[in-house]
């Protein structure tokens, strides 16, 4: 192998190495941005709540119990009476009878 092969070689390895870490890391950001959970494994459940005013909630907004996230805001529908919330929450949560569920902002 003359010395020019070698150095023709050695560019496509760099630039195929280069190629698999922009891929992953399109991967990652991908994955932190959509907000899936992959490394915890944890399946969520959809939970609907029907509130009068939602003041600034946002879809992908964190679903806060006792100081722990549990989950996240997945869709909001206006309705005649008020603003239909989906709720994606972790499965292993059990909600009581007369459980109160509110939006805080801030």
């Amino acid at each position: 192998m003359s010395l020019k092969n070698n150095r023709e070689v050695f560019s496509e390895v760099i630039v195929g190495l280069f190629m698999v870490a922009v891929l992953g890391l399109l991967v990652y950001f991908t994955i932190i941005i959509s907000g899936i959970d992959v490394l915890n494994g944890k399946s969520k459940v959809p939970v609907t709540v029907l509130f009068r005013d939602v003041g600034g909630l946002k879809v992908r907004d964190s679903v806060i119990l006792r100081g722990m996230t549990v989950g996240s805001v997945n869709d909001m529908r206006l309705e005649n009476s008020g603003v239909r919330v989906t709720l994606l929450i972790e499965s292993d949560v059990r909600f009581r009878e007369g459980y109160r569920i509110s939006v805080n902002t801030g």
